[in-house]
């Protein structure tokens, strides 16, 4: 009787009738492994320029926004170059409110890398060249400094961390020390 009733259909009715289709699964899991695959392409494009697009003044914008949320708006850089493996070096370092350094460095270079810098709590600076360093110590009338100032309105971590540093070469710069009566020494 199957025959009777396939006879009565088209050829291609007939084939649809005999042969299922088939499932979706293999073109869904293609699909799901070329999203994967094209995810994983970009994150790991995204790693490795991460040191150019720091590098940026957008990229630089965003590090220094992320450290004066600590910092309570004391710090300024004007150019940054770091690389996943080469060192960081700044031109135009300003810490202290705007206006009011109380230091500049004309250009500081260092062996940390964004490696190192991922890496912990630790920041060893290794060789370090400061060119041009002005430090500026005010002394107020009631003894405290602006430097303590400074300090006092940093925002602690829940994390401690240091920082060491090898001045390899000569630190060029000056020292002035302002006290309450005007004089500079």
């Amino acid at each position: 009787m199957d025959e009777f009733i396939s006879s009565d259909l088209s050829p291609r009715e007939d084939a649809l009738r005999q042969d299922p289709p088939r499932p979706r699964r293999r073109r869904r899991r293609r699909r799901i492994l070329l999203l994967f695959s094209i995810l994983l392409l970009m994150l790991l494009a995204l790693a490795i320029a991460a040191p150019k697009l720091l590098s940026t003044s957008w990229g630089r914008s965003f590090a220094l926004y992320r450290l004066n949320r600590q910092l309570g708006d004391k710090l300024a850089v004007d150019s940054l170059s770091i690389g996943w493996a080469s060192g960081l070096e700044m031109h135009g370092l300003r810490v202290g409110t705007p206006g009011h350094p109380i230091l500049q460095v004309a250009k500081l270079s260092t062996e940390l890398s964004l490696f190192d810098l991922l890496r912990g709590q630790t920041l060893d600076l290794g060789k370090t060249d400061a060119r041009h360093v002005t430090f500026v110590l005010h002394r107020y009338a009631d003894g405290s400094t602006n430097l303590s100032r400074l300090l006092a309105s940093v925002k602690p971590e829940d994390k401690a961390f240091s920082v060491q540093a090898d001045f390899a070469g000569d630190v060029q710069g000056r020292i002035e020390v302002e006290s309450p009566d005007g004089t500079v020494n």
